[in-house]
């Protein structure tokens, strides 16, 4: 999978979307953009709450936007929207 961290000045959100596509189709607005890369999401089971949680991890960049992944940051936002 793929993703893009956009931000509207006050928060930042993540987009996924599948490989197929590319970043520069999915999202035009380039000066909202802070980072792109690749995602892949992990489940596990919450030991506290005994629910099914998602990870996710990122990694690398993105040649059509000429952007990077910035790793835990990215993994931070974009676990933060899955709950």
């Amino acid at each position: 999978m793929k993703y893009i961290i956009v931000s509207d000045g006050i928060l930042e959100q993540g987009i996924v979307f599948s490989e197929g596509l590319s970043h520069n189709d999915v999202y035009k607005y380039s000066g909202q953009i802070r980072s792109a890369g690749f995602c892949s999401p992990h489940s596990y089971v919450d030991k506290e709450w005994g629910e099914e949680q998602i990870v996710w991890s990122c990694w690398g960049g993105s040649e059509s936007l000429g952007m990077k992944s910035r790793g835990e940051e990215d993994e931070k936002i974009l676990n933060r929207s899955s709950r």
